[in-house]
């Protein structure tokens, strides 16, 4: 009798997830009706499908029934970088099935002027999440489950516990299926003098 090769068991449970998950999301930029008239920009952040993460052979679906979005404001970077500021939100949703978000281009410096100047030029910004990401369940081969209303396939990796820190401009996102749409008619952010 042939012996059966199976894959070891992996604790899934175990992992550290602390560095981010890069989520494409689609974007509109316009112009914001206040006194300032900040660039203000509309997000589908998460569709709620599968990702590629590099540090994983599996792909990764983020449970949005587990997704901690604390009721504060989030800063909105480029590239995941904390130095790169470019505005912050103001309004965050999540349904279930897709997590939305609503804010201005409040930062000061050059990382905002190139994302309003690119989307004036009609770059296709795309954008990624930052979230630390924990309780791990892996969906072997053979199996199925269903998270944010749908129903995906084994091998899976689903992180049914996260914590949103940021939200970033990308050139390019995890999942480049989606795209982001952009009309912005400000003419510069405001950048303070030396």
């Amino acid at each position: 009798m042939e012996k059966k090769k199976t894959r070891p068991k992996r604790k899934v449970k175990s992992l550290q997830f602390g560095s981010e998950i890069d989520i494409t999301i689609d974007l509109q930029l316009s112009e914001h009706e206040d006194e300032k008239k900040y660039p203000t920009f509309k997000m589908v952040a998460y569709t709620g499908d599968k990702i590629s993460q590099p540090r994983f052979e599996e792909q990764i679906v983020v449970d949005l029934a587990g997704v901690d979005i604390t009721q504060k404001s989030r800063p909105v970077l480029k590239d995941h970088n904390t130095a790169l500021i470019v505005g912050h939100t103001t309004a965050i949703d999540n349904d279930g099935q897709t997590l939305t978000a609503e804010g201005v281009l409040s930062g000061v410096g050059e990382a905002a002027n190139e994302v309003l100047t690119a989307s004036q030029k009609g770059f296709p910004w795309q954008a990624s999440i930052g979230a630390k990401a924990g309780n791990f369940k892996f969906v072997k081969a053979g199996e199925s489950v269903t998270v944010n209303g749908r129903e995906f396939e084994g091998p899976v990796i689903v992180a049914r516990k996260s914590r949103l820190s940021e939200i970033s401009f990308v050139a390019l996102g995890a999942d480049d299926a989606t795209s982001a749409t952009v009309a912005a008619e400000a003419t510069q952010v405001e950048t303070p003098e030396p």
